[in-house]
C-alpha cells in the first residue's frame, strides 16, 4: 500500500505541474495578444555606442529606415554606389545591395 501512496503522490505532483505550466502558458499568450513586444524574460540591453567600419574613402550620403532597419546609402573612393542594411540593435549589416552599370 505504501508504494501506491508514493506512486499517487508523484502523479499528482507531476499533474500540479502540467497545470502550472499550461497557466503559465496561457497568461503569456493572453499578455502577447494585447502587447506584441511581451516577453516574459527582457534582453539584455544592447550596446549605445555601435561602430560600423566603412571602406577607406567611403562617405555616408544617406541615411534611412526601412522595416525596422536602417538604409544607410554609401559611396566608396572608386564613386560606387552601395545600400547597407543595418539592424540598429546590434550594428550588423543584414544586407548588402551593390548597384553597378547595366552592361
Amino acid at each position: 500500500m505504501n508504494a501506491n501512496k508514493g506512486l499517487l503522490a508523484l502523479v499528482i505532483g507531476m499533474g500540479v505541474i502540467v497545470l502550472l505550466g499550461v497557466g503559465v502558458l496561457a497568461y503569456g499568450l493572453m499578455q502577447r495578444a494585447s502587447n506584441p513586444n511581451f516577453a516574459f524574460f527582457k534582453d539584455a540591453p544592447s550596446a549605445t555606442n555601435i561602430q560600423i567600419a566603412l571602406p577607406e574613402g567611403a562617405t555616408v550620403q544617406e541615411i534611412g529606415t526601412v522595416n525596422n532597419l536602417l538604409a544607410v546609402h554609401v559611396i566608396d573612393g572608386q564613386d560606387r554606389d552601395s545600400v547597407l542594411m543595418i539592424d540598429p540593435a546590434d550594428g550588423r549589416i543584414v544586407r548588402r545591395l551593390d548597384f553597378r552599370a547595366a552592361q
